[in-house]
């Protein structure tokens, strides 16, 4: 706990001595632009294809070093709500469409097929929805092989008590 502790401690004393002098002489921004919207808005947004057909949905944003969005991450098919696959294209394959129905819509131009046929998305640093995924897989694993288990000891258990203990003598004739 200790060692935790100076060490958060020393990188903070280390951030705020590189960044300090230079942050000082920043500007501040004051209002959000009328153009800008929030990144977290983006995730979660539907994606749309240039004929207005719903062909996935947006899972995450990656940013680069310089805090450039470079990829977005679209669930592909799937259903309730969890995709079936995960893809990413270059964020600057999208558009960022106009609010439909009061909400925004992210346009890209490709089909529901083409997004299925592209290579799954591996991720290095896994989202909440990925972590979720992952366990929720295993635990439906853990979940079957448990029903497995359960399965064959009452199929056991019913043969055991169906089966006659002591077979009764074959009456005399």
């Amino acid at each position: 706990m200790t060692r935790t502790r100076t060490a958060l401690l020393a990188a903070g004393f280390t951030f705020a001595t590189l960044a300090g002098p230079a942050f000082a002489a920043r500007k501040f921004v004051e209002k959000q632009s009328a153009g800008d919207w929030a990144a977290y808005r983006l995730v979660g947004t539907d994606v749309l294809n240039n004929q207005a057909e719903r062909i996935g949905k947006v899972s995450e944003v990656l940013l680069d070093a310089k805090g450039q969005a470079t990829t977005v991450v679209i669930g592909v098919g799937g259903t309730l709500g969890i995709p079936e696959k995960t893809v990413a294209v270059s964020y600057a394959d999208i558009k960022i469409g106009d609010v439909v129905q009061s909400r925004r819509v992210v346009v890209l131009d490709a089909s529901t097929d083409a997004l299925k046929a592209a290579p799954a998305f591996k991720v290095a640093d896994p989202g909440s929805a990925e972590r979720i995924k992952q366990k929720a897989g295993e635990w439906y694993k853990i979940a079957k092989d448990k029903v497995t288990e359960y399965s064959k000891a009452a199929a056991d258990k019913a043969k055991e008590m169906t089966a006659p203990n002591d077979p009764a003598p074959a009456p005399k004739q």
